[in-house]
């Protein structure tokens, strides 16, 4: 039995893993970044007919990572799993995305990955063994006009990954990145405010539509079973893959980013999203 610390895990795909890990019988650690999300998660484990340990987290706080590692630690005796899930999203042209913007998602999308990983690694490096799983998007196989912050975001988060792979395998420790694209999350309802004060206006249509666009392919997949699978597994298995994309979008973009140049990929996209517009 693996203990398992996930984060973000109140609605969407931290809980749909959280609770599928808690099915197939793992000591999971589901945290939410506020007491009305510790109690949302606790009342989907009753529902669901699971045990599972809910705790308060806020990746945004180095103490409050430190603080549930050292929690799980005392109750499990190690930590064998972090699935780094908790993130926002945002959509604003590059332009009009402001700089206290931009470090809020920075700080939650990136850098709350980053104080999760350096919280649990003494513990994984002295047991040598341990599996991090961080959780990205679509986007960052190649990133969609008007989610360029969220995009970077999940980008450098992947960076971050590829490098914490090579420096953690010696003692034992794997990193794996999902790579979702839409599912009905919630996170488009949830999107961070991002404009400037004293907005142009000049994007504010295709904003709009890019959003609505976002929420009608996301109707499209609502079961979070595809990437909840993925996550469980990218936890538990010993496939050898650093990522793993899932989705309608993500497999077949991943292999246009493989196969296709740079030109040919932002013509397919074009007609991609011209298509999802019509």
């Amino acid at each position: 039995m693996a203990s398992v610390l996930i984060t973000g895990a109140s609605s969407g795909i931290g809980l749909a893993s959280a609770l599928l890990l808690a099915r197939r019988g793992q000591r999971v650690f589901a945290s939410a970044r506020t007491a009305r999300g510790v109690a949302a998660v606790e009342s989907a484990a009753r529902a669901e007919g699971v045990e599972l340990d809910a705790l308060e987290l806020d990746v945004t706080r180095s103490a409050d990572c430190e603080r549930a590692v050292k929690h799980v630690l005392e109750v499990s005796g190690g930590l064998d799993v972090l699935v780094n899930n908790a993130g926002r999203v945002m959509y604003a042209a590059v332009e009009e995305t402001g700089d206290d913007a931009a470090r809020e998602l920075l700080e939650l999308n990136l850098l709350g990955p980053l104080r999760a990983i350096r919280a649990v690694l003494p513990a994984m490096r002295e047991a040598r063994s341990g599996t991090i799983v961080n959780v990205s998007s679509v986007n960052a196989i190649f990133n969609l006009p008007y989610s360029g912050m969220y995009g970077a975001t999940k980008k450098a988060l992947e960076a971050l990954s590829e490098t914490l792979c090579q420096e953690v395998a010696p003692y034992g420790i794997r990193v794996r990145i999902v790579q979702p694209s839409g599912f009905q999350t919630g996170i488009v309802d949830s999107a961070l405010p991002s404009e400037l004060d004293g907005s142009t206006g000049a994007y504010t249509a295709a904003v709009e539509k890019l959003r609505a666009a976002s929420r009608a392919t996301n109707a499209l997949s609502p079961d979070l079973a595809p990437v909840a699978e993925a996550v469980c597994d990218a936890a538990l298995d010993d496939a050898p893959e650093l990522r793993r994309p899932v989705g309608m979008h993500a497999v077949p973009l991943s292999r246009m980013r493989r196969e296709l140049d740079d030109e040919a990929l932002l013509r397919a996209l074009g007609e991609m999203v011209a298509g999802s517009n019509d």
